[in-house]
């Protein structure tokens, strides 16, 4: 019986070897059609390898999703060959046990060089955070983790002429033996869906992120007692201004997108120790009361235009009324999320400002403050169980 398993590892590893050298051949020889193929191919590529260096099996069901989305839409030699491959590598890791699989990818780490692509890239990291502007939404985040560099993409790196910013975070709670949580961060260069979209999309390619957040600042609906500062982690975003025009006027026809279920219900449960973990800190360091935000999960309106106007909220929200926020990133994100990389845990989490008007400087920043902590304790409390459910 030993023998038998100790056969199933090697063989294991043979066909790891095998799917490890046609993602470098193809990516090498860029023999696929477009960069953005070619950056796909290297993030499925990175998913085998990251399980075959920790040998968990979630890690390998993470690259079995990304790779068998990759394959599906590739040059038909290349597409049989890899779900050959990824079929056979399943049908030997049912057999393994966790051990079994960590000694595997002690295997591959002895034997792997550094350095696993053709194409030029950043390191990966197990957290991307987004921001619709650098102050004061991305910047009060980026205070909360450390240390941090800056550094500006180069063509090949699939961040041309774009600031990002690296760092870690320590686990907290249960996850105090943990290794720090690698960060990456980026900011739109210009706010809206567009931009937030391509972002979003690229970020992902090029830093393989085991979780994709946005953090930053939105409007809330009074009429469903949000208040100033509440913060807002939507399960699910529309777009309120889609649609078409006819003789009798607009008709909306809202697009919809969502957050990863399993990371909202996680929030559900952990969000208000968060929210006193945040509120003892700020006890310690204030002298005057402050008052504790609320948690909503409901819908969040987006749009391509900053509103303010009062009651604005109330006529986009229309028919649906579980809408509790509006801002003009949500959807943007959560879709080019889905559909960059479906595997991987997305979520956003925004504090509120105003109700659609009366705009503030100081406010908007309290906001800030609000939406990046929360979000990095989050992080920090259950990291792994939010990515591996």
């Amino acid at each position: 019986m030993e023998n038998n398993r100790g056969h199933c590892a090697d063989q294991f590893l043979a066909v790891l070897r095998h799917l490890d050298e046609l993602l470098s051949s193809a990516v090498g020889t860029r023999s696929y059609e477009s960069l953005a193929d070619a950056y796909d191919l290297s993030a499925a590529k990175d998913s085998v390898e990251r399980f075959a260096r920790s040998g968990v099996r979630s890690d390998f069901k993470a690259g079995e999703r990304r790779f068998l989305a990759l394959v599906e839409r590739s040059p038909s030699k290349k597409r049989e060959e890899g779900r050959k491959l990824l079929f056979q590598l399943a049908d030997l890791a049912a057999t393994l046990s966790e051990p079994e699989l960590r000694a595997v990818s002690e295997s591959w780490e002895r034997e792997s060089p550094g350095g696993n692509t053709a194409v030029d890239r950043t390191k990966s990291a197990d957290v991307l955070v987004v921001a619709a502007m650098f102050e004061p939404e991305l910047s009060a985040f980026l205070d909360r983790i450390s240390p941090i560099e800056d550094f500006v993409g180069t063509e090949k790196s699939g961040l041309p002429e774009i600031t990002y910013f690296v760092g870690s975070l320590r686990a907290g709670g249960a996850q105090t033996q943990s290794l720090p949580i690698s960060v990456a961060a980026l900011f739109l260069s210009r706010t809206g869906l567009t931009d937030c979209a391509s972002l979003v999309a690229s970020g992902i390619r090029v830093f393989r992120p085991r979780l994709v957040a946005m953090t930053g600042v939105c409007a809330g609906r009074r009429a469903l007692g949000v208040r100033k500062n509440d913060i807002i982690v939507p399960a699910s975003s529309f777009t309120y201004d889609s649609g078409k025009y006819t003789d009798d006027g607009f008709e909306r026809e809202p697009h919809w997108a969502e957050a990863s279920t399993r990371v909202i219900q996680r929030v559900r449960s952990l969000g208000g120790s968060v929210i006193d973990e945040v509120m003892d800190q700020l006890s310690a360091s204030l002298p005057a009361r402050v008052r504790r935000p609320r948690i909503h999960y409901d819908v969040m309106a987006c749009g391509s235009s900053v509103v303010d106007k009062e009651g604005m909220i109330d006529e986009i929200a229309g028919a649906t009324r579980k809408v509790v926020g509006l801002d003009m990133e949500s959807y943007a994100f959560m879709r080019s999320a889905t559909l960059t990389d479906p595997g991987v845990p997305r979520i956003v989490v925004k504090s509120v400002m105003d109700f659609s008007t009366g705009k503030s400087d100081a406010v908007k920043s309290q906001a800030a403050f609000w939406a990046a902590s929360f979000l990095t304790g989050l992080i920090r409390r259950d990291f792994e169980r939010l990515v591996r459910g």
